[in-house]
């Protein structure tokens, strides 16, 4: 008994002479993780570093932005959306987490939230859901000079670049803003813009709105397939946020020229001049219809476009008047829709209006009225047409907008307006019974 035990004693004693201190082979998670957030602050905060965001959002708007980062968690920005961001030095906090992955969040309100926020007021994007702009982004990798980034809520993929020195200089001193000011100068001058290539045109529908640009192959009167891209603005040129892709050369933007003032689509090779001619150049009857580029035209915002004369706009307004006295409702919109090869349909929306006289979603509601067509050259004649239900129920007050294209002929036309909010505004019109100064109009859709 007693050798067992002195036995036992002497075992236990070499085996803690054994047993040597665990020393990890990796470093925990958590280390690792604090580990990569110190190395992204490390190069976000460098002195005197920019970072420029080029962001597409996920309804496909392209803005730029401009930062700089503190070790303190704050951050400085310009942004392209206004001249105000352009000009003036919003500031925010910002925070690195660990998240699924690196994360980097803008959390307080600032030039990001801005283009997302969902009060079109604001910055003219769809009430209640926004630009769908993501200001939280995963950390996805760094190469030299950029970070790539993936939003964690709206899926935009983007980059942060390093700026150099002198292009920060130009940026801080109003670049930006005055790429807008002089586009708007040359915007303000022409109707339709096109770009002669050799003996084809590239026709150029711009909507400024939504920063959105529309290019279509014109060539011996026939349109090809359109081609969209979306641009924000940079130090003298409007930067595509996809490169355009034409006869198998690459273009990434619209470069203006300081001495003529003129806009020109340039790469390596050639450059050529935005031209501007005051009508649009593709033949209707190829561009407007069922399955066409345009399907329809649409009376947009209650009203009429302004700067066009036709005797329809008193058989609007007499339409207008009776909605509001005999039931006090107010057009949204009316589109007038090629629904199929032999039918037109007439969809009237309309709600209560608040105090001025504005649409509202209140009591909102949809009529439509759908005629037989048939086509007659490059007419169409129209049946007395089939009411819905809701259009029965207002039938009284949509009689006249009914009447006119019961039993009618029409021809397809483009019309250009004379007011300045219009008049680069590709609007459509169906010419009742051969009168030129007779017909419906709406903006092309």
């Amino acid at each position: 008994m007693k050798n067992t035990i002195i036995f036992n004693l002497l075992l236990l004693g070499f085996l803690s002479s054994c047993t040597k201190e665990y020393i990890p082979v990796l470093d925990s998670p958590d280390q690792r993780i604090a580990d990569t957030l110190e190395k992204y602050s490390n190069i976000l905060t460098e002195p005197d570093t920019y970072w420029k965001l080029s962001l597409k959002t996920g309804t496909n708007e392209f803005y730029n932005f401009l930062f700089q980062f503190d070790d303190k968690h704050r951050v400085t920005m310009l942004a392209d959306i206004t001249p105000k961001s352009a000009t003036v030095v919003a500031e925010s906090s910002y925070r690195l987490e660990a998240l699924l992955r690196p994360t980097l969040n803008f959390d307080t309100y600032n030039y990001l939230h801005v283009i997302h926020d969902p009060d079109p007021n604001v910055n003219g994007a769809p009430s209640g859901v926004g630009s769908m702009a993501d200001f939280s982004f995963s950390l996805m990798g760094v190469s030299n000079d950029t970070i790539s980034l993936y939003g964690n809520f709206n899926k935009n993929t983007a980059y942060l670049v390093k700026v150099k020195s002198d292009e920060v200089e130009k940026i801080r001193n109003g670049a930006w803003y005055e790429t807008m000011r002089n586009f708007e100068s040359y915007y303000t001058q022409v109707s339709f813009p096109y770009i002669q290539m050799d003996n084809e045109q590239l026709l150029v529908n711009m909507d400024t709105s939504k920063r959105k640009i529309m290019f279509i192959p014109f060539k011996n009167q026939i349109a090809g397939t359109p081609i969209e891209t979306h641009y924000a603005y940079d130090i003298d040129m409007l930067r595509f946020g996809t490169p355009f892709r034409y006869n198998n050369k690459v273009y990434v933007g619209f470069w203006y020229n300081r001495d003529d003032g003129q806009f020109y689509l340039s790469n390596a090779e050639n450059s050529v001049r935005l031209d501007n001619q005051s009508y649009f150049a593709i033949d209707v009857n190829t561009f407007l219809g069922f399955g066409k580029n345009y399907t329809y035209i649409q009376i947009d915002k209650y009203r009429l476009p302004y700067g066009i004369s036709s005797a329809f706009n008193g058989v609007w307004e007499q339409t207008v008047a009776n909605l509001k006295n005999q039931g006090d409702r107010v057009f949204n919109f009316v589109s007038f829709n090629f629904r199929s090869a032999t039918e037109l349909q007439i969809i009237v929306n309309y709600s209560s209006p608040d105090d001025e006289g504005n649409p509202t979603n209140i009591n909102n509601n949809a009529a439509d009225c759908i005629f037989k067509l048939t086509v007659q050259g490059n007419s169409f004649k129209l049946d007395e047409g089939e009411m819905s239900g809701n259009w029965q129920g207002r039938e009284n007050s949509l009689k006249p907008l009914r009447d006119y294209f019961a039993n009618r002929t029409f021809t397809k036309k483009w019309v250009v307006s004379t007011n300045p909010v219009y008049n680069k505004t590709i609007i459509g019109a169906f010419e009742r019974d051969g009168d030129p100064n007779d017909f419906v109009y709406g903006i092309a859709k």
